[in-house]
């Protein structure tokens, strides 16, 4: 039986390995922290249930649904509530109502007419990918949908979604379905178009959702990985940091406190500081420049909650984002807040609200009581109250170098060093988020890619 190693119980690690297990290999995962899950963890505070990493997920995530139904979830699939399809950005002073459809583009306020006719015929203007390197995702979308868009809308969402700027990430490196779904209908309306057909028509397990609507875990989206590293049992070893590779007689021998393990493969769904340093006997110089070269982008997170009845009004929708453009113009000093009370039935009792607030490193007061001030202060801020209410309760997460940054190039340099790697030491296999997209679906799909990659490579895998 094939002996493989998975370092990292996040939610790529415990795909690949529920994967390998279910081919028949020997798979031993092997986490450092006490609890699996990676960056999907759940909080319950003051009896508010908040998410300190991802918040959701797209209604038509496949795999994210097959493997929590097969993991005896199904009835705790759970779309969001109708009071989260609005969403907000700021501009000019004042939140402002995002466009979701195209009736709202045209009477939006965001856009200028030149705008909104730049908008109207960019399905007229065919896309044909530019020679040499990639471009900005910036750039790329100033073309399409031109300037005001870009800079006070889609800019928003990139630092919402990478906490990145819009003219750093690469175009086909941090969006690649983007990318792609481009070259097939040559417009970004028509992709987007043909993509909500064919969620409409999509045949997935689980609920069947709505439009707007996007899908959660009833209890916290980390029932979902606990479910996945109870399922593989003793094969998931948890307190366990591996402290080196190396490799012996042909096999791969993985540190873990005093003892060594000896395997025919190893996974490794690590991060890309901590991989380069598990690889550095084994990796090609060029593949260890590339992981160490990566940059990263750090945030901290305020969970607070609130008496409703300290409310001047309850906020609608799902949320609000900042635009880069509108920093330092009287805007509140963060990235974007998120109405965790207004997405899922459960996440806020009936007398309690709450929500989650994003900031680039250092924007916070150190001290908790300045803190707590600043917290809701820039919240009332957002919503134009006078007073900011007083929070019932706050705790701030802190990330570093937490979310890869797939800048211009990305995808290339990327596909360079895992195919040295690939010759150099084929028993290795990279899985951190670096090697992938960002999101819980494109995770998930990325772990069992790396299963299926192995199976390959060993036939004797290939039985379901």
């Amino acid at each position: 039986m094939t002996r493989v190693a998975v370092v990292g119980a996040g939610l790529a690690g415990l795909a690949a390995a529920y994967e390998l297990k279910r081919r028949g290999a020997d798979v031993t995962v092997f986490e450092s922290r006490s609890e699996p899950g990676g960056v999907v963890r759940s909080l319950l505070l003051d009896g508010c249930r908040f998410e300190r990493g991802p918040n959701t997920v797209p209604a038509g995530a496949r795999r994210f649904r097959e493997l929590a139904v097969g993991h005896g979830l199904e009835s705790a699939l759970v779309g969001s509530s109708e009071t989260a399809k609005s969403r907000w950005v700021w501009h000019a002073g004042r939140l402002v109502r995002v466009p979701l459809k195209p009736q709202q583009v045209l009477t939006s306020p965001l856009f200028s007419l030149r705008a909104k006719l730049t908008i109207a015929s960019e399905p007229i203007r065919r896309w044909r990918e530019p020679a040499g390197e990639e471009p900005s995702f910036g750039a790329l979308l100033r073309e399409r949908i031109g300037v005001e868009p870009t800079e006070r809308l889609a800019a928003a969402f990139v630092r919402g979604i990478y906490a990145g700027d819009v003219d750093q990430l690469g175009a086909k490196s941090a969006f690649p379905r983007l990318w792609d779904g481009l070259g097939r209908h040559g417009s970004l309306i028509r992709f987007v178009r043909a993509a909500e057909r064919a969620a409409r028509e999509a045949e997935l397990p689980g609920p069947k959702l709505g439009p707007g609507q996007l899908l959660g875990l009833a209890g916290g989206l980390d029932r979902l990985p606990r479910a996945m590293a109870a399922a593989l049992d003793d094969r998931v070893q948890l307190g366990a940091p591996v402290a080196a590779i190396t490799r012996k007689a042909g096999a791969l021998q993985l540190r873990v406190g005093s003892d060594t393990h000896a395997f025919e493969h190893v996974v490794l769904a690590t991060p890309a500081g901590a991989t380069a340093r598990l690889i550095g006997a084994l990796a090609p110089p060029a593949v260890l420049e590339f992981l160490e070269s990566i940059p990263h982008a750090s945030l901290d997170v305020a969970h607070a909650t609130v008496e409703r009845a300290a409310l001047p009004s309850v906020p609608e929708g799902f949320g609000y984002l900042v635009p880069p453009i509108e920093s330092g113009r009287g805007a509140p000093p963060v990235l974007g807040t998120i109405y965790g009370a207004n997405l899922f039935d459960d996440r806020a009792p009936k007398d309690t609200w709450c929500f989650s607030a994003f900031y680039a490193p250092n924007v916070l007061p150190p001290d908790p009581a300045e803190r707590r001030t600043a917290v809701a202060s820039h919240f009332a801020q957002a919503q134009g109250w006078s007073q900011p209410p007083a929070l019932r309760s706050l705790l701030v997460d802190t990330w570093r170098d937490v979310i890869p940054q797939a800048t211009v190039g990305f995808a290339e340099r990327r596909a360079r060093a895992l195919t040295d790697l690939a010759h150099t030491a084929p028993d290795l296999v990279l899985a951190g988020t670096f090697t992938g997209g960002v999101a819980v679906e494109d995770v998930l799909q990325r772990g069992t890619r790396v299963a299926e990659s192995l199976a390959l490579a060993r036939p004797e895998l290939e039985r379901p």
